[in-house]
Order: structure tokens, then sequence, then C-alpha cells
């Protein structure tokens, strides 16, 4: 989730929790949709799973000139945001399904995230703008 304007920009449904189809995927999408280049210096935040920890994923985000911040143990307060859109997801989607396999489950957090929660569902840190709204808006004044 990039926090300044609450969108998913990488993400990824795993049926295992190893660290190069969980952070290492999710991460790979977020640097391609947004251009990320290696010299761009950025702070990714994270709770301090295993997957986050690695070796593997670590190498990556020092390869993106990132710097790596986790949060601390009883802290909840840190990773706060990212926690809140996971109650969302799981009441506004996935508690109201049963899924069948993991294509159905793909297919319906798919349309939940990039075509609801990005694009439509307003928030109140924007302001009542969606993601996306807040998203161009940003590109729109600082490229003006």
């Amino acid at each position: 989730m990039n926090l300044a304007d609450r969108m998913m920009v990488g993400w990824n449904l795993s049926d295992n929790m190893t660290a190069h189809d969980t952070t290492i995927a999710a991460f790979s999408k977020a640097a391609r949709k947004r251009g990320l280049q290696l010299q761009n210096q950025i702070m990714f935040h994270s709770d301090s799973g295993v997957q986050y920890a690695s070796a593997e994923f670590s190498k990556l985000l020092k390869e993106y000139n990132c710097t790596q911040s986790m949060y601390r143990k009883g802290n909840c307060w840190d990773n706060a945001v990212a926690e809140s859109f996971f109650k969302t997801i799981k009441c506004e989607c996935i508690d109201n399904y049963k899924f069948r396999d993991q294509e159905s489950a793909l297919s319906i957090i798919f349309r939940y995230i990039e075509g609801w929660y990005n694009t439509i569902r307003t928030h109140s840190a924007l302001n009542g703008k969606s993601p996306l709204e807040a998203f161009y808006e940003k590109v729109y004044i600082l490229s003006a």
C-alpha cells in the first residue's frame, strides 16, 4: 500500500508463505505498476513476518535502495494502516464468499482491490477521495 494515496499497488495471492511467492511477488508488481527505479529512495514498512525478514526479500529492497522498516513487537500502531486494510477486505469482501478454489478467490479479490478499493472506495484519510483520485491529483499537481 502506498501511504500517500492508500492505493494497493502490489499484492499477490499464494498457496504458500515463501518470500518468493508472497512479498517478492507483491513488491515486484508494485515496482512495475509505479515505475520504481533502482535509484529511487522509498521507505518500505511491514510487520516482522518471516517473508519480510528473509534475506531474499531484504536483498531485493536493497537493490531498489529501499529503507526497510518493521513494526516493533507489541506496538500495533506501527502497521495500523495495513492492518486496517486487512480488516476492511475481510469485512467487505472475503467474509461474504465461500471460495471454491484459488482461481475463484483470485478473481473475487482482484475485483475487490482493483475494481473497487483502488478506484471507487472513498477514504476519510484522503478527504473523501478514492485512491485513484488521490493518485491522479498528486500526479497532476506535481507535474503542473
